[in-house]
């Protein structure tokens, strides 16, 4: 299982703002149906993988429950069961860091089209300022 890159959502918001200075109209109705159009497709992709990662969550669940009782009763055949429970828990894992993809990609565009919508200029994020900002006002632990 491949982990995503870490930068995905500045990968996809960078492309995406890119995008909408090159190829999108300056102003007008035309623009905004256009980012709206830019927004649908990566939304309705994150909302179908993360269904789907939800659901595969809810049958690795059932199946970790029917193992587990196998086992209390003593059922002779808990092996394939067991490997039935970790193909399933596994495949789970794929559909959630499918769904975390397809959710950065969708706040990356989001990011970039709220941007154009707002006629804020782009400009690149530094996660790691980001960070201190806001922990900087934490109150420490301990």
């Amino acid at each position: 299982m491949e982990m995503p890159v870490p930068d995905l959502r500045e990968r996809v918001d960078a492309a995406t703002a890119e995008h909408i200075a090159n190829q999108l109209p300056a102003r007008g109705s035309e623009r905004e149906a256009m980012l709206g159009e830019l927004l649908k497709p990566v939304v309705a992709s994150a909302v179908a993988a993360c269904r789907a990662a939800h659901d595969a969550w809810g049958e690795a669940a059932a199946a970790e429950q029917r193992l587990r009782r196998a086992q209390r009763t003593g059922h002779f055949w808990v092996e394939p069961l067991q490997e039935r429970t970790e193909a399933v828990a596994h495949r789970a894992a794929e559909l959630l860091l499918a769904a975390h993809v397809r959710a950065e990609e969708a706040e990356g565009v989001a990011r970039a089209v709220g941007l154009a919508r707002s006629g804020e200029a782009w400009v690149r994020r530094n996660i790691n300022v980001e960070a201190e900002e806001v922990f900087a006002f934490a109150p420490a632990v301990g």
